[in-house]
């Protein structure tokens, strides 16, 4: 590491890398070296704005010796070639989500990291929002008591998909499970802090954008006896996202931006961008030679759910 700071590779440049380019400007601890993209106008553009050698393959950065770790914001399919591909080199690895198209794959991600000793984090970005970050301290400390309940609901219109390749299933995984249902199912196992056992769902495609599924329901029951209800839509023409968690003691409700238990608002914490604090957290765990908060491991049962929602449907 130049100078303790971590060196970072950019292999894809697209819309979210730009999420991630910024959250690397924003770590004293980290220095983008690196960038790569099958579409060398974006690579250049990103070096231009923010710096980085230009490479045009994979194979070239991972063969960067200034190259630590690597930033991998890219379609769905190529998460796990990738992963293991960088594992193998050696570099520290953070994947955007979904972590993989399986369960399998995700499980193979995790096996390939651990055998090379490096670091899998997966960008679980909703864990790190302001509302989401406070709420997990708060149930933690116990102000809820006993988590026994979750009910989600997000709902919205989608009249185009933002990136070609999100047409394919092959290459996407489906549709609203792993671009959204990834996030939701993620963060409310780490806020209930519990393990799935149980799936039940009704997934249906009713867009005309591909044939994969645009709305339906999730049923989770988890270990200790929480249940979990996740109900969405991407062709609602009223939007709307809240999450209510039903305690012993009290009742959490997340909604447009804000945090409220019972009636009361609580103030967040708005200091640090959501992809900052989440770029802090890998870096952090490179230096510190620790677990991610959202590791790859950690991300398994998401994955697990996912699969079965999928498996269910069929």
């Amino acid at each position: 590491m130049k100078e303790g700071k971590v060196g970072l590779g950019m292999i894809g440049c697209g819309q979210i890398a730009q999420s991630h380019f910024k959250a690397i400007k924003g770590a004293p601890d980290a220095e983008l070296v690196a960038v790569m993209d099958v579409v060398e106008e974006k690579a250049q553009a990103a070096s231009k704005e923010y710096g980085g050698k230009i490479y045009k393959s994979v194979e070239e950065v991972l063969a960067d010796d200034s190259v630590d770790a690597v930033i991998l914001p890219l379609p769905h399919h190529l998460h796990r070639p990738i992963t293991i591909q960088a594992a193998e080199a050696g570099k520290h690895i953070l994947v955007e989500k979904p972590m993989a198209l399986n369960l399998s794959e995700a499980q193979e991600m995790v096996n390939a990291a651990e055998k090379a000793g490096v670091r899998l984090m997966v960008g679980q970005s909703t864990r790190f929002r302001p509302e989401f970050w406070k709420a997990k301290s708060l149930i933690d400390e116990g102000i809820l008591g006993e988590v026994r309940q979750c009910i989600s609901t997000r709902v919205f219109f989608t009249e185009k998909l933002s990136t070609e390749w999100r047409y394919s299933a092959e290459k996407c995984g489906g549709l609203y499970l792993p671009i959204f249902a990834s996030h939701d199912v993620d963060m409310i196992l780490w806020l209930m802090n519990d393990f799935p056992i149980s799936v039940q769902s009704l997934l249906r495609s009713y867009t005309p954008l591909t044939d994969s599924e645009s709305d339906g329901a999730l049923n989770i029951e988890l270990e200790r006896g929480g249940i979990v209800s996740l109900a969405f839509s991407m062709n609602s023409h009223i939007n709307h996202h809240s999450v209510l968690f039903i305690g012993t003691k009290a009742s959490m409700l997340i909604e447009d931006g804000k945090l409220r238990v019972n009636k009361d608002e609580i103030p967040l914490d708005k200091s640090k961008e959501t992809f900052t604090r989440q770029m802090g957290e890998f870096i952090s765990s490179i230096k510190e030679n620790r677990e991610p908060i959202t590791s790859g491991r950690d991300v398994l049962p998401t994955m697990a759910v996912l699969d079965a929602a999928k498996s269910l449907d069929e």
